[in-house]
């Protein structure tokens, strides 16, 4: 049997991913794995040419505390 360890999850798709997070979650529970959750954006065409303009990073481990 597979033995997962962590599972990285894209959550930049609303549909596709409101179907199929149960589905991950419950492989995440029963087999105990680390479950990394990742959203991409796209930069605007700015920042290559002034990377100190996007400055709209987000600490997301700080937001639950």
């Amino acid at each position: 049997m597979l033995e997962l360890r962590r599972i990285l999850f894209p959550v930049d798709m609303p549909d596709a991913c409101r179907r199929f997070a149960p589905l991950v979650r419950s492989i995440a529970c029963r087999t105990g794995a680390h479950l990394s959750l990742l959203n991409t954006l796209e930069l605007p065409a700015s920042y290559e040419s002034n990377p100190v303009a996007f400055t709209s990073w987000v600490d997301v481990r700080g937001l639950g505390t």
